[in-house]
């Protein structure tokens, strides 16, 4: 027999950013270990994906585009670890 959860506890959800669709950046900075404004010069240096603007004060970016970037910097790292002699 299997009961319900009837107690007050909060379950936490998973943070998931979706494969597909497109994100505002208050939705991407949770999975970055640095800030917006840092998040910003990234943008403009070309160092993170380039957003996309559906009007003057709305900009969001490619959730694919995000996952790519999140992989590249994965990959790289794990390259300079393998080429300092640190992976593990």
């Amino acid at each position: 027999m299997t009961t319900a959860n009837t107690g007050n506890t909060p379950t936490a959800t998973p943070l998931t950013l979706p494969l597909d669709g497109f994100s505002r950046l208050s939705q991407i900075l949770p999975f970055l270990p640095i800030g917006e404004s840092t998040f910003w010069k990234w943008v403009k240096s070309g160092k993170a994906p380039q957003p996309i603007k559906l009007s003057s004060n709305v900009s969001v970016f490619s959730n694919r585009e995000l996952h790519d970037w999140f992989n590249e910097i994965i990959a790289n790292g794990r390259k300079e670890q393998a080429s300092n002699g640190k992976a593990k």
